[in-house]
């Protein structure tokens, strides 16, 4: 696990190229639930034995001003979660 990850407040998802949308999350921290639990078309990997659960209101996007995605973007696991600072991506 990445150092920090309980403090987490947006969800940014991107399609790696200039569209992105940002999302906050509940600020209650994250919760390990079983794979078993986990819907399977909301994991970023499939069959693993727990997953990081976050709660985040996706019908509401959150205005933080531009982004740069492109460390993100380059990535080859695109598929996993990236728990970086804001300020990284901010242009």
């Amino acid at each position: 696990m990445v150092e920090g990850f309980t403090r987490a407040k947006y969800l940014v998802i991107h399609n790696k190229g200039e569209r992105y949308k940002v999302y906050a999350l509940d600020g209650k921290g994250p919760k390990l639930i079983p794979g078993t639990d986990a819907p399977k078309m909301v994991v970023t990997k499939k069959d693993e034995e727990l997953y990081l659960v976050y709660k985040v209101d996706t019908n509401q996007s959150v205005n933080i001003g531009e982004l740069d995605i492109s460390i993100i973007a380059k990535c080859k696991e695109s598929y996993y979660p990236h728990l970086m600072p804001l300020s990284k991506l901010k242009k």
